[in-house]
Protein backbone atom coordinates (compact mmCIF):
# COMPACT_ATOMS: atom_id res chain seq x y z
CA UNK A 1 0.00 0.00 0.00
CA UNK A 2 1.06 3.11 -0.85
CA UNK A 3 2.75 5.64 2.18
CA UNK A 4 0.14 8.13 2.76
CA UNK A 5 0.09 10.12 5.96
CA UNK A 6 -2.14 12.37 8.09
CA UNK A 7 -1.26 15.06 10.61
CA UNK A 8 -3.40 16.22 12.94
CA UNK A 9 -2.86 19.20 14.94
CA UNK A 10 -0.34 20.92 11.95
CA UNK A 11 -0.47 24.15 12.73
CA UNK A 12 1.54 23.74 15.57
CA UNK A 13 5.33 23.33 15.96
CA UNK A 14 5.45 19.93 16.04
CA UNK A 15 3.22 19.29 13.72
CA UNK A 16 4.19 21.60 11.09
CA UNK A 17 7.52 20.29 11.15
CA UNK A 18 6.18 16.86 10.07
CA UNK A 19 4.12 18.44 7.35
CA UNK A 20 7.50 19.94 5.83
CA UNK A 21 9.48 17.08 6.55
CA UNK A 22 7.38 14.65 4.25
CA UNK A 23 6.78 17.43 2.19
CA UNK A 24 10.54 17.73 1.17
CA UNK A 25 10.98 13.68 0.83
CA UNK A 26 7.74 13.91 -1.26
CA UNK A 27 5.52 11.53 0.77
CA UNK A 28 1.67 12.43 0.18
CA UNK A 29 0.65 14.07 3.83
CA UNK A 30 -3.25 15.61 4.61
CA UNK A 31 -2.55 18.48 7.15
CA UNK A 32 -5.41 18.53 9.67
CA UNK A 33 -5.47 22.06 11.81
CA UNK A 34 -8.07 24.59 12.64
CA UNK A 35 -6.24 26.99 10.19
CA UNK A 36 -5.99 25.98 6.73
CA UNK A 37 -3.27 27.09 4.49
CA UNK A 38 -3.14 25.55 1.37
CA UNK A 39 -5.28 22.39 -0.73
CA UNK A 40 -3.34 20.17 1.13
CA UNK A 41 -4.61 21.30 4.59
CA UNK A 42 -8.39 20.18 5.76
CA UNK A 43 -10.35 22.16 8.75
CA UNK A 44 -10.28 20.07 11.81
CA UNK A 45 -12.02 21.17 14.98
CA UNK A 46 -11.44 17.79 17.46
CA UNK A 47 -14.01 18.95 19.63
CA UNK A 48 -16.48 19.34 16.87
CA UNK A 49 -15.22 16.22 14.43
CA UNK A 50 -17.43 13.24 14.55
CA UNK A 51 -16.81 11.53 11.43
CA UNK A 52 -13.52 9.40 12.08
CA UNK A 53 -13.93 6.89 8.95
CA UNK A 54 -11.70 9.77 7.35
CA UNK A 55 -8.72 8.80 8.41
CA UNK A 56 -9.96 5.05 7.52
CA UNK A 57 -7.57 5.78 3.99
CA UNK A 58 -4.31 6.70 5.49
CA UNK A 59 -1.37 4.74 6.40
CA UNK A 60 0.15 6.56 9.23
CA UNK A 61 -1.45 9.01 11.55
CA UNK A 62 0.46 11.46 13.66
CA UNK A 63 -1.04 13.11 16.25
CA UNK A 64 0.31 16.28 17.25
CA UNK A 65 -2.62 18.73 18.38
CA UNK A 66 -2.52 20.12 22.06
CA UNK A 67 -5.29 21.79 24.06
CA UNK A 68 -4.29 24.18 27.71
CA UNK A 69 -0.11 24.00 26.83
CA UNK A 70 0.54 27.69 28.45
CA UNK A 71 -2.07 26.84 31.21
CA UNK A 72 -2.23 25.15 34.73
CA UNK A 73 -5.77 24.87 34.86
CA UNK A 74 -7.71 23.05 31.86
CA UNK A 75 -11.21 22.39 31.23
CA UNK A 76 -13.42 19.07 29.48
CA UNK A 77 -12.07 20.58 25.77
CA UNK A 78 -8.17 20.47 27.01
CA UNK A 79 -9.11 17.12 28.44
CA UNK A 80 -10.85 15.98 24.98
CA UNK A 81 -7.86 17.70 22.86
CA UNK A 82 -5.15 15.76 25.08
CA UNK A 83 -6.20 12.57 26.05
CA UNK A 84 -10.07 11.55 24.93
CA UNK A 85 -9.87 11.82 21.34
CA UNK A 86 -6.44 10.32 20.56
CA UNK A 87 -7.67 7.37 22.41
CA UNK A 88 -10.69 7.29 20.57
CA UNK A 89 -9.18 7.49 17.44
CA UNK A 90 -6.58 5.55 18.74
CA UNK A 91 -9.27 2.32 19.07
CA UNK A 92 -11.14 3.15 16.03
CA UNK A 93 -8.23 2.68 13.76
CA UNK A 94 -7.02 -0.24 15.32
CA UNK A 95 -10.31 -2.08 14.88
CA UNK A 96 -11.01 -1.32 11.60
CA UNK A 97 -7.69 -1.71 10.23
CA UNK A 98 -4.27 -2.72 12.64
CA UNK A 99 -1.85 -2.09 9.54
CA UNK A 100 -2.88 1.71 10.23
CA UNK A 101 -0.35 3.33 12.38
CA UNK A 102 -1.13 5.73 15.11
CA UNK A 103 1.48 7.84 16.51
CA UNK A 104 0.82 10.23 19.46
CA UNK A 105 3.06 12.25 21.58
CA UNK A 106 4.31 12.86 25.60
CA UNK A 107 6.34 15.08 27.37
CA UNK A 108 9.33 14.64 29.77
CA UNK A 109 7.48 17.25 32.08
CA UNK A 110 4.87 13.91 33.47
CA UNK A 111 7.86 13.10 35.51
CA UNK A 112 6.65 15.93 38.05
CA UNK A 113 7.93 17.75 40.37
CA UNK A 114 11.71 16.12 40.88
CA UNK A 115 15.03 17.05 42.11
CA UNK A 116 16.59 13.51 41.59
CA UNK A 117 19.25 13.23 39.41
CA UNK A 118 18.24 10.28 37.07
CA UNK A 119 16.98 9.64 34.28
CA UNK A 120 13.55 8.31 33.97
CA UNK A 121 12.63 4.59 31.97
CA UNK A 122 9.24 5.00 30.05
CA UNK A 123 7.43 2.58 33.25
CA UNK A 124 8.90 4.99 35.72
CA UNK A 125 7.41 7.78 34.41
CA UNK A 126 3.97 6.28 33.81
CA UNK A 127 4.02 4.87 37.70
CA UNK A 128 5.66 7.46 39.61
CA UNK A 129 3.94 9.36 42.54
CA UNK A 130 5.44 12.67 42.05
CA UNK A 131 3.27 15.66 41.91
CA UNK A 132 2.30 17.25 38.70
CA UNK A 133 0.85 20.51 39.28
CA UNK A 134 -0.41 21.18 35.87
CA UNK A 135 -3.60 20.00 34.89
CA UNK A 136 -2.59 20.06 31.04
CA UNK A 137 0.57 17.06 32.12
CA UNK A 138 -1.82 15.25 33.96
CA UNK A 139 -4.21 15.10 30.89
CA UNK A 140 -1.14 13.98 28.94
CA UNK A 141 -0.23 11.21 30.86
CA UNK A 142 -3.57 9.98 30.31
CA UNK A 143 -3.02 9.30 27.42
CA UNK A 144 0.64 8.53 27.71
CA UNK A 145 -0.35 5.49 30.56
CA UNK A 146 -3.55 4.08 27.71
CA UNK A 147 -0.62 3.75 25.37
CA UNK A 148 2.09 1.68 27.60
CA UNK A 149 -1.28 -0.49 28.44
CA UNK A 150 -2.92 -0.68 25.59
CA UNK A 151 -0.15 -0.93 23.44
CA UNK A 152 -2.16 -0.77 20.17
CA UNK A 153 -0.35 3.00 19.04
CA UNK A 154 3.15 4.08 18.82
CA UNK A 155 3.73 6.97 21.76
CA UNK A 156 6.70 8.99 22.14
CA UNK A 157 8.00 10.52 25.19
CA UNK A 158 9.94 13.76 24.02
CA UNK A 159 12.15 16.15 26.18
CA UNK A 160 12.01 19.76 24.52
CA UNK A 161 12.16 20.13 21.01
CA UNK A 162 13.55 23.18 19.41
CA UNK A 163 14.12 24.47 16.07
CA UNK A 164 14.25 27.39 14.45
CA UNK A 165 10.51 27.44 13.38
CA UNK A 166 9.07 27.11 17.03
CA UNK A 167 6.80 29.63 18.76
CA UNK A 168 9.08 33.03 19.85
CA UNK A 169 7.84 33.35 22.62
CA UNK A 170 9.77 30.42 23.95
CA UNK A 171 12.92 30.07 25.48
CA UNK A 172 15.65 30.33 22.54
CA UNK A 173 13.62 32.50 20.35
CA UNK A 174 12.41 34.98 23.08
CA UNK A 175 16.46 35.62 24.44
CA UNK A 176 17.80 35.65 20.63
CA UNK A 177 15.45 38.35 19.35
CA UNK A 178 15.78 40.23 22.67
CA UNK A 179 19.50 40.08 21.91
CA UNK A 180 18.32 41.37 18.10
CA UNK A 181 15.69 44.47 19.66
CA UNK A 182 18.97 44.83 22.91
CA UNK A 183 15.40 44.51 25.18
CA UNK A 184 15.63 43.43 28.67
CA UNK A 185 15.62 39.45 29.18
CA UNK A 186 13.56 38.10 32.02
CA UNK A 187 14.25 34.50 32.44
CA UNK A 188 14.40 32.10 36.01
CA UNK A 189 17.34 31.47 37.66
CA UNK A 190 18.38 28.82 35.13
CA UNK A 191 19.08 25.64 37.93
CA UNK A 192 16.88 23.51 35.96
CA UNK A 193 18.42 20.89 34.36
CA UNK A 194 16.91 19.93 31.03
CA UNK A 195 17.11 17.93 28.17
CA UNK A 196 17.07 19.63 24.44
CA UNK A 197 16.64 17.74 20.99
CA UNK A 198 16.56 19.34 18.09
CA UNK A 199 13.07 18.79 15.98
CA UNK A 200 14.60 17.64 12.67
CA UNK A 201 16.68 14.66 14.87
CA UNK A 202 13.29 14.06 16.55
CA UNK A 203 11.33 13.79 13.09
CA UNK A 204 14.17 11.76 11.46
CA UNK A 205 14.20 9.15 14.52
CA UNK A 206 10.53 8.37 14.55
CA UNK A 207 10.24 7.97 10.68
CA UNK A 208 13.28 5.85 9.40
CA UNK A 209 12.86 3.83 12.61
CA UNK A 210 9.11 3.07 13.12
CA UNK A 211 8.78 0.28 10.82
CA UNK A 212 11.83 -1.47 13.25
CA UNK A 213 9.36 -1.13 16.66
CA UNK A 214 6.39 -2.94 17.56
CA UNK A 215 3.49 -0.74 19.57
CA UNK A 216 4.60 0.68 22.85
CA UNK A 217 5.38 3.81 24.73
CA UNK A 218 9.33 5.34 23.67
CA UNK A 219 11.13 7.56 24.99
CA UNK A 220 13.71 10.26 23.08
CA UNK A 221 16.16 11.79 25.16
CA UNK A 222 17.92 14.80 23.85
CA UNK A 223 21.45 16.65 25.29
CA UNK A 224 21.52 17.70 29.19
CA UNK A 225 21.60 21.26 29.54
CA UNK A 226 21.02 23.23 32.41
CA UNK A 227 18.96 26.94 31.22
CA UNK A 228 21.97 28.98 32.34
CA UNK A 229 24.18 27.02 29.89
CA UNK A 230 21.58 27.48 26.88
CA UNK A 231 21.52 31.28 27.88
CA UNK A 232 25.35 31.74 28.00
CA UNK A 233 25.42 29.66 24.55
CA UNK A 234 23.10 32.40 23.16
CA UNK A 235 25.15 35.11 24.13
CA UNK A 236 28.11 33.24 22.92
CA UNK A 237 26.75 34.50 19.70
CA UNK A 238 26.49 38.12 20.61
CA UNK A 239 28.36 41.07 21.58
CA UNK A 240 25.80 42.09 24.13
CA UNK A 241 25.68 43.27 27.44
CA UNK A 242 22.08 43.41 27.91
CA UNK A 243 20.43 42.97 31.34
CA UNK A 244 19.25 40.06 32.30
CA UNK A 245 16.14 40.44 35.38
CA UNK A 246 15.38 36.86 37.51
CA UNK A 247 12.72 35.87 38.51
CA UNK A 248 11.48 32.71 40.33
CA UNK A 249 7.81 32.84 39.90
CA UNK A 250 8.09 30.03 37.10
CA UNK A 251 5.83 27.37 37.49
CA UNK A 252 8.55 24.82 36.26
CA UNK A 253 10.94 25.08 39.35
CA UNK A 254 9.76 22.45 41.04
CA UNK A 255 10.90 20.22 38.17
CA UNK A 256 14.50 20.87 38.62
CA UNK A 257 15.87 18.13 37.28
CA UNK A 258 13.95 16.34 33.95
CA UNK A 259 15.68 13.55 31.85
CA UNK A 260 14.68 10.94 29.81
CA UNK A 261 16.63 7.59 29.85
CA UNK A 262 17.26 6.55 26.27
CA UNK A 263 14.30 3.71 24.94
CA UNK A 264 16.81 1.00 24.65
CA UNK A 265 15.23 -0.17 21.36
CA UNK A 266 15.92 3.27 19.56
CA UNK A 267 19.58 3.32 21.54
CA UNK A 268 20.43 0.22 19.80
CA UNK A 269 19.72 1.95 16.57
CA UNK A 270 23.19 3.83 17.07
CA UNK A 271 21.29 7.41 15.96
CA UNK A 272 23.12 10.66 16.29
CA UNK A 273 21.78 13.89 17.73
CA UNK A 274 23.01 17.21 16.49
CA UNK A 275 24.24 19.67 19.25
CA UNK A 276 22.54 22.40 20.58
CA UNK A 277 25.58 24.75 20.72
CA UNK A 278 25.77 24.22 16.52
CA UNK A 279 21.74 24.26 15.91
CA UNK A 280 21.66 27.55 18.04
CA UNK A 281 23.53 29.01 14.90
CA UNK A 282 20.67 28.32 12.38
CA UNK A 283 17.97 30.89 14.26
CA UNK A 284 20.50 33.64 13.84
Amino acid sequence: MEINIAIIGASGFLGKSFVDYFNNKNIPVTAFSRTVQNKNWKEFDVLNYKDLSVFESFTHVFYCAAGGVQRNNIGNNELRINSLFPIELSNYLNNINTSIKFISFGSYFEIGDNSLDKEWTEKEIIYTDNIISSEYIESKKILTYYSYIAKKSYHFILPTIYGEKENSKRLIPYIINSLKKNEKITISSGEQIRQYVYVEDVLKIIWENIVLLNCGVYNISGEVVNINQIVKYIFSLFDSDIEISIENNFRDLSMMNLKLKQSNLIKEMNLSKSSLLDNLKKYL
